[in-house]
């Protein structure tokens, strides 16, 4: 008589791990199915391996108008495409702060089109500007009075719109004061 009551525990304690195991395998079908829909499907777009583009020459000129600063203040790029494949545009990024490795207000978000091994040049106008910051189009109480550092980012242009490129050129910029 003892040993049947032992049996009938040993089978409650299989059954209920058995339906322990069968219900973490449902949950996590369940989980699985549901979080399905909020991961993207689609395969992230890069840019070639051979996009580069650089900045080969910069220029800071200044105009003195009525004694009052640098009003005419403007900043000559010359960029090139060193890389195998055309750019459509660029993102030029500026600081002003001595010693930053970032560009952070946009002074240009469009670019323009740049052929593999063609050079393209620039010209902005600096003086008195009130520089956008990421893209936002947010205003700065103060202008940007020099220009201490300059990145550019490629981007190319796909059915799906822009995409921008990883590759990042950038020029500490000594002759801006």
């Amino acid at each position: 008589m003892s040993q049947l009551g032992k049996e009938k525990r040993a089978i409650s304690n299989i059954i209920a791990y058995v339906m322990l195991i069968s219900i973490s395998i449902s949950l996590s079908i369940m989980v699985f199915s549901w979080l399905r829909f909020y991961v993207a499907d689609d395969t992230v777009e890069t840019c070639p391996e051979g996009v580069s583009l650089i900045v080969q020459n910069y220029i800071c000129s200044y105009g003195f108008a009525n004694g009052s600063g640098n009003e005419n203040a403007r900043l000559n790029i010359t960029l090139k495409n060193k890389g195998l494949f055309n750019i459509d545009g660029f993102v030029l990024g500026v600081n002003d702060r001595v010693g930053a490795g970032v560009g952070i207000y946009i002074l240009d978000e469009n670019g323009t089109f740049v052929e593999p091994g063609k050079s393209v040049n620039l010209e902005y106008n600096i003086s008195n500007k009130y520089i956008s910051d990421g893209g936002y189009n947010n205003r700065f109480d103060a202008p940007i009075d020099r220009l201490t550092f300059v990145q550019i980012q490629p981007f190319r242009t796909n059915e799906n719109g822009d995409l921008l490129c990883a590759t990042l050129s950038s020029q500490v910029i000594d002759t801006c004061p």
